[in-house]
């Protein structure tokens, strides 16, 4: 990579071409800086685009497993209520077989 000590014993060097062309120096000066500049944006254009499809994939993922959580929910609390029926059919079928053997059960 280029350091900044190799950049100002260039230029040093080349003073005098560069003050000999002033024009054609800033040229190229101009000509440096916007290809630097479109690259970077390339570049983080490329890392931008890729971080928001990771967003999107990830918040996509986040809907279906809540959309699947709320469906397992309506099964149980479907389930649950069958249970809570079932019981309390059961617990009236126990009530109605205790007081039909209780009668004959009684003591006069």
């Amino acid at each position: 990579m280029i350091g900044l000590e190799n950049v100002i014993e260039f230029v040093s060097k080349e003073w005098r071409t560069l003050t000999q062309a002033p024009v054609i120096s800033l040229m190229l000066i101009a000509i440096t800086a916007t290809i630097t500049w479109k690259v970077l944006v390339w570049r983080y254009k490329g890392i931008i685009e890729s971080l928001e499809t990771r967003l999107k994939t990830e918040k996509h993922g986040r809907e279906e497993e809540a959309r699947i959580a709320a469906q397992r929910m309506e099964l149980l609390k479907a389930q649950a209520s069958s249970l809570k029926v079932d019981s309390v059919v059961s617990v009236k079928s126990f009530t109605a077989f205790d007081d039909s053997n209780s009668k004959d059960l009684r003591i006069y």
